[in-house]
């Protein structure tokens, strides 16, 4: 019985062989590479205000042989902790949505502006989105990439005068939703554990009923209290999430370091959903 060697040779001649024409064939097209610079991340937007912000992003053409045209799109931004943009909300608009570049020259920038409606519901809350940028030759996509735009509304969150070097940049200040978070930054030169919990009050804290604790990922009612160590320049997220059966007080967040301590007010919407 002859075995089916030979065929599998001729196969895996000809697979060699498309890839082969497919490398030169695309040399061309998508070999070589693109960039595109540009990044928005703006803090303390004004709601509501006539003031417009507007963030650059540029094409650059490598391609020493012909024109490339840039397409600009949108994409929700799953990675950073910032909330997406609400459907209600088109806080991002482009002036156009493709340019192009000469030979070995950058495009023109591409002009994203930025606003929000007069909505006290958006105060403290982040804003996240991707912008992707793909480059087009000879009518095919041939490559692309992800620049990031962030934006952060005005913070209404109460920060003590008297701390000033361990801060919270909170997203919303009312806790009203079923899930919050604040990001905690050591703007000190020395490492700091931080602790982190929940008193009812900020006459005491032998007072605090600790009832509330903290984990790195979710802050949950009945949980023991934690701690966060964070280094020189560091940040960490905490996130907070509320049980659907809790029907407590408002209270406070409180963050005490070595040194400093800083705290936010949370109000609790046991009707929120």
């Amino acid at each position: 019985m002859q075995k089916p060697i030979p065929s599998i040779h001729r196969g895996l001649f000809l697979a060699l062989l498309s890839l082969v024409c497919l490398f030169f064939y695309s040399g061309t097209s998508v070999a070589r590479p693109i960039t595109a610079k540009g990044a928005g991340y703006l803090f303390s937007i004004p709601i509501g205000r006539d003031s417009v912000y507007v963030t650059d992003i540029i094409g650059i053409n490598d391609n020493s042989q012909s024109s490339i045209c840039f397409k600009f799109s949108f994409l929700p931004d799953q990675k950073s902790g910032f909330f997406p943009p609400l459907p209600s909300i088109k806080w991002i608009e482009t002036v156009q949505e493709s340019l192009c570049a000469a030979p070995l020259q950058e495009s023109n920038p591409l002009q994203i502006i930025t606003s929000f409606p007069m909505d006290s519901t958006l105060f403290n809350r982040r804003f996240g989105a991707n912008v992707q940028v793909s480059r087009f030759s000879r009518g095919s996509l041939a490559m692309n990439i992800n620049l990031s735009l962030f934006m952060e509304t005005e913070s209404r969150r109460f920060v003590s005068e008297k701390f000033k070097e361990l801060q919270i940049a909170p997203i919303r200040a009312p806790f009203t939703t079923n899930r919050d978070s604040i990001l905690v930054f050591n703007n000190t030169r020395k490492t700091d554990t931080i602790e982190v919990f929940w008193t009812a009050s900020l006459n005491s804290r032998t007072e605090n009923p600790r009832n509330l604790g903290v984990t790195r990922r979710f802050l949950i009612w009945h949980l023991p209290v934690n701690e966060l160590i964070l280094g020189p320049g560091k940040k960490e997220w905490i996130y907070f999430k509320k049980p659907f059966d809790y029907s407590g007080s408002n209270g406070y967040i409180v963050l005490i370091g070595r040194s400093q301590m800083c705290f936010c007010d949370l109000r609790i919407d046991s009707d929120s959903e």
